[in-house]
């Protein structure tokens, strides 16, 4: 905290030196009750569902006791100074970590005020004298409390700034995904506009309808509105991800599901399809939304190699994590291609979503997704907490 705002804190309430004496002669006749407050304040805490779920259980609140004890002895022998702000700026920003909601922070300043003053109200000391030491502990509790809002005041600030340049960077991304999309829209359309104007001419001819082509051309524009209809639907899969619905999968079974799925057109391909060997491998996941994973990294293997060529697919235990790995001997992936963007494809006719929606669905289960290419060689590796949100296995 700058000296300066610091020091119009304490003008602003009125603390001065006299108040800093006044609380170093009460210190001594405190002291010896700080465990006890200590100890009631947080037992007070702890009759509040909402006030003790911030803490992660009964060491936590066995260090924090100390530390208010601590804190305690600070408030009334000082100094008063910056360095005093910024150690109780520290305190603020635990309780902003920790998310204790401002009204407790209040709450939790009226109780120490108020054991404070039942102390002071038994110093041996003339009346006259005992409400300035009352005064002197108000002012200084105020001096906290408006510590403690500029940690919170910050702490908003900050997620403000935050959320002003993530929604920035969505409305980036968005014009982005929005150009790639009319790009990728637009090509079917031309392409069926062009057939369907081929398919007019030819019906405007005088003499026989010349009916293959016409047909020709209709496909043609059948197959781009066919397209065209996997673009948006894909789009869609992207843009409106649904809530993951987790249950305990064997993944080694799954895999061999989407497999199966995709042999009878890998055989045609002239394509093998290989699951490696290996123990079961269980985690927490949502299994519609990893099918369509492994169904896209299996696909793109299966398209990317030559006739003859091999897919393999891994399932692991790594250390923890579930690891699942799909490798092909195709032709390699360009070096420095962002295949995790939206709109990004090697593939003739492709949407370019697939390995965006496959980065998406990974990262909302807590996992990370991972390509390493080389030219006659591509792995795409996905890794998975085993466990769930809820710390389930």
């Amino acid at each position: 905290m700058a000296r300066d705002v610091f020091q119009e804190m304490v003008d602003y309430i009125g603390f001065d030196a006299a108040d800093g004496e006044l609380l170093r002669e009460f210190a001594p006749h405190a002291r010896p009750h700080f465990t006890r407050i200590s100890n009631e304040f947080y037992g007070h805490l702890a009759r509040f569902p909402e006030a003790a779920k911030v803490f992660d259980g009964p060491e936590q609140i066995q260090r924090l006791k100390h530390t208010l004890v601590d804190w305690l002895e600070l408030l009334l022998t000082g100094p008063w100074d910056t360095a005093y702000a910024e150690k109780r700026l520290r305190i603020g920003a635990v309780h902003v970590r920790i998310g204790l909601p401002q009204r407790y922070m209040f709450g939790a300043m009226a109780i120490i005020r108020s054991s404070l003053s039942a102390l002071a109200g038994r110093v041996p000391v003339s009346e006259d004298h005992r409400r300035a030491m009352l005064r002197a502990i108000d002012l200084v509790l105020d001096l906290e409390l408006a510590i403690m809002l500029e940690s919170y005041a910050t702490a908003h600030e900050g997620q403000v700034r935050q959320m002003e340049r993530l929604r920035s960077e969505k409305l980036s991304a968005l014009g982005t995904m929005a150009a790639g999309l009319a790009h990728e829209i637009r090509n079917p359309l031309n392409a069926a506009h062009l057939q369907l104007a081929l398919v007019l001419r030819r019906l405007q001819r005088k003499g026989a309808v010349d009916v293959d082509g016409a047909v020709d051309a209709a496909q043609i524009v059948s197959s781009e509105m066919q397209r065209l209809a996997g673009l948006v639907e894909e789009f869609l899969h992207f843009a409106r991800p649904q809530p993951l619905q987790r249950a305990k999968t064997e993944l080694r079974g799954l895999v061999g599901e989407v497999i199966a799925l995709l042999g009878h057109h890998a055989e045609e391909s002239g394509v093998s399809i290989v699951l490696e060997p290996g123990p079961p491998v269980y985690a927490n996941v949502d299994v519609g939304r990893l099918k369509q994973v492994l169904h896209n990294l299996v696909r793109n293997a299966t398209e990317a190699v030559p006739r003859d060529g091999h897919v393999w697919v891994r399932v692991s235990d790594d250390d923890g994590q579930a690891s699942l790995e799909v490798e092909d001997d195709g032709p390699g992936l360009p070096g420095d291609a962002a295949i995790f963007e939206p709109f990004f494809t090697t593939k003739p006719g492709g949407t370019g979503l697939g390995l965006a929606i496959v980065h998406r669905i990974v990262t909302d289960h807590g996992g990370q997704v991972s390509a390493q290419s080389t030219a006659e060689r591509t792995i795409f590796r996905v890794v998975l907490p085993m466990r769930g949100p809820e710390g389930r296995r």
